[in-house]
């Protein structure tokens, strides 16, 4: 079964995701990761969301890839629409990303992943604290994504998505890129972060062609995870 983005778009016209041509425009960015890392349509791969809202994704993923599992974590179930997120291989958990300990009990109960998406609060501490503890059950060779890093830095929106006022995402993000040592990330524990530079196979900033808010490009960042 081969990948298409044809397909994919399809199934995020028909589930209505932000993630589709005409909005945010990301999913040829992800088919190109998805087939890089080999990830192929039929494996039985397992895709976790974070910020599930009306469920429009996590159902995406479930029909593009037929035989994944699709797990969704957010902080309410208010959003959810059922007739989207009712399927047989979807399931949302109610789990706050910026909480480590929620986050690391529910992976205890539910296990690893294949491909991590932090589509969440966008707030900067909570991306940080949800990657630290989340690229522990990102399986070898998987594939770590956080959408939207343009969110809290001060010519943006820096008083509404970054609060505790860390260092932004999309900094950490281009100063590994570029080869810079990083020995301290304000909410990341030294020994997650040690996990992260040992294990981090890649680490890349990407812009969809969309453009949004008049003169931006929706910025996502992917992360992969060595093989053994």
């Amino acid at each position: 079964m081969e990948h298409s983005l044809t397909d994919l778009e399809a199934f995020a016209r028909q589930f209505d995701t932000d993630k589709q041509a005409g909005q945010n425009e990301y999913l040829a960015l992800y088919l190109e990761y998805f087939k890089s890392h080999g990830f192929k349509r039929d494996a039985p791969l397992r895709i976790l969301e974070i910020g599930t809202n009306k469920g429009s994704s996590l159902r995406m993923w479930a029909e593009y890839f037929p035989n994944a599992e699709v797990f969704g974590f957010d902080i309410t179930r208010r959003y959810e629409i059922p007739e989207v997120v009712t399927h047989p291989r979807v399931s949302t958990h109610l789990v706050d990303a910026g909480d480590p300990i929620a986050v690391e009990d529910e992976c205890n109960n539910i296990g690893a992943f294949d491909i991590i998406i932090d589509d969440g609060s966008h707030d900067q501490k909570d991306m940080q604290v949800a990657w630290g503890v989340l690229f522990h059950y990102l399986m070898s060779g998987g594939l770590y994504v956080i959408e939207d890093i343009i969110t809290g830095e001060n010519w943006w929106d820096g008083n509404l998505y970054n609060k505790s006022k860390v260092t932004p995402t999309r900094n950490i993000i281009k100063q590994i890129e570029a080869g810079i040592p990083i020995t301290k990330v304000d909410v990341i524990p030294e020994d997650e972060w040690d996990y992260i530079e040992k294990t981090m196979s890649y680490c890349e900033y990407r812009e969809s062609p969309a453009i949004i808010y008049e003169r931006h490009h929706p910025q996502m960042a992917f992360i992969g995870k060595k093989n053994g």
